[in-house]
């Protein structure tokens, strides 16, 4: 028959300096029996997780005197164990003749079943989370696009997001709330989606729906100092006061407001002359500028992209139109900047779309592209007007400092699309994201363009020295 003795064990003590530390105890018990109990009482409170437990096998002699004791396999803990103080869990051990087993279960100490007849140990490596059982892992601040270490300045009076990055002991609901101040004292924003499932994995920022995101009101984005405190917290148990890294406060920049200003023109194809092949047509409906235009404010460093109707000719093809194929259009173009503003950019928009990405720009003022639909709207608009503020390709430029040769946006940045009904983030990994100034990435369709943090920089750089 088994027998066991039970007393109290000496207790082991420990510090988490964050929640989620690992640390390993090492728990020694003799006089191993050959059939018990190991248990053990919480003295704490907590939400506890056993990563790996070793199991020990004890040779033994012909006689069955232990021999020693040798490590034979790992395996996989427990599942999460919520305890509370007092609570007391158990796990049985089968010892059976000729050989000794033990699977370490838990954790802090207090009192547990002594085994006889030999001395060894158990080794149970722990993930400990001391009282909280969730918290911000981090918190980001994104208009177009973003870099782990919010890297990327922001732009007054242009859409912000403001994301909350969680991590849980267990999985369970968490929300949050948002608190500045405005012009009337404190103010509080809500999530766009007031509950997320947090998870032992934490959010992934590339992930937009695994993210407490909120959008700052216009007001809260005028150019100035900002400061913002985020608190999440269990939608079940509001009243329980938020505790150290449940709380994240940070301070944010906003520039100045930046508008830009493209002068455009929508023309119609009488002849191909020119043997550039542009079909015979009329001209694109003025409201095919919005889809790129759109795109365009979205990808750049600006608060807003306005398309302005050239004086004199508006919203539809000129009249008369003094030219007839896309060879004319462009010396028409060029001519036609002397009647704008000094340093105004120009652009026209073609009737047509052969499927790819096909665009000019020339005398840095002046530029033209297909009318693209589907998802590359907006990519050709989006590197002419670049080039007329003076950026080169990535790809073909000789010596160009862009950091990588296939023209990819970099792993660790995150896009914000805002073109769809839902904000949505683009990420290398997920889909091929390239460069807007960059040919590297083919394929049919081709693939998403979006500004790396490279291009974006030298964007804002650009823009500011050529808007007033």
């Amino acid at each position: 028959m088994s027998s066991a003795l039970r007393h109290d064990p000496q207790a082991i003590s420990f510090t988490a300096a964050q929640p989620g530390e690992t640390f390993m105890p090492v728990v020694t018990v003799s006089e191993v029996p050959f059939d018990c109990d190991v248990s053990a009482h919480i003295i704490g409170t907590g939400l506890f997780k056993v990563l790996r437990v070793i199991r020990y096998e004890v040779e033994r002699g012909p006689n069955g005197q232990p021999l020693g004791i040798e490590p034979v396999d790992e395996s996989d803990g427990s599942t999460p164990l919520s305890v509370s103080k007092g609570d007391l869990v158990e796990t049985r051990l089968l010892l059976t003749a000729g050989t000794s087993r033990a699977f370490g279960t838990l954790i802090i100490g207090g009192r547990g079943v002594i085994p006889r007849t030999h001395v060894w140990n158990i080794q149970v490596q722990l993930n400990v989370f001391v009282g909280e059982k969730f918290w911000i892992t981090d918190v980001e601040v994104i208009q177009s696009v973003q870099t782990p270490n919010n890297a990327v300045p922001l732009i007054g009076h242009k859409p912000t997001f403001v994301r909350v990055y969680v991590q849980s002991a267990a999985e369970m609901d968490v929300t949050a709330v948002l608190v500045t101040t405005n012009a009337a004292g404190p103010y509080e924003l809500k999530p766009l989606i007031p509950i997320l499932k947090a998870t032992p994995q934490g959010s992934q920022r590339k992930n937009w729906s695994q993210s407490l995101n909120f959008r700052l009101d216009d007001e809260l984005t005028s150019p100035g100092l900002r400061d913002l405190r985020v608190t999440v917290s269990n939608p079940l148990n509001l009243q329980t006061p938020p505790s150290g890294s449940q709380i994240k406060s940070m301070r944010l920049q906003f520039s100045e407001r930046i508008d830009l200003v493209v002068y455009g023109v929508v023309w119609s194809v009488k002849n191909n002359n020119d043997g550039q092949g542009a079909p015979i047509g009329p001209a694109a409906p003025w409201s095919d500028f919005e889809g790129h235009r759109r795109y365009v404010e979205n990808v750049y460093p600006v608060s807003t992209l306005t398309i302005q109707p050239v004086p004199g000719i508006g919203t539809q093809a000129p009249k008369p139109q003094p030219f007839g194929n896309l060879s004319e259009s462009r010396a028409w173009a060029t001519q036609k900047l002397q009647d704008l503003p000094a340093r105004a950019i120009l652009n026209l928009l073609d009737n047509w779309d052969t499927g790819g990405l096909h665009g000019l720009a020339w005398d840095d003022r002046a530029c033209e592209e297909q009318n693209a639909r589907d998802i590359r709207i907006g990519h050709v608009m989006a590197q002419e007007v670049a080039h007329c503020l003076g950026l080169g390709w990535h790809t073909f430029t000789p010596g160009s400092p862009y950091p990588r040769s296939d023209g990819r946006i970099g792993d660790d940045e995150i896009c914000l699309d805002l073109s769809g009904p839902q904000p949505a983030i683009l990420a290398s990994d997920s889909i091929p994201i390239a460069d807007i100034m960059s040919y590297g990435l083919r394929g049919s369709p081709p693939p998403k363009h979006w500004a790396s943090a490279f291009t974006y920089l030298k964007l804002l750089e650009a823009i500011k020295a050529r808007v007033p």
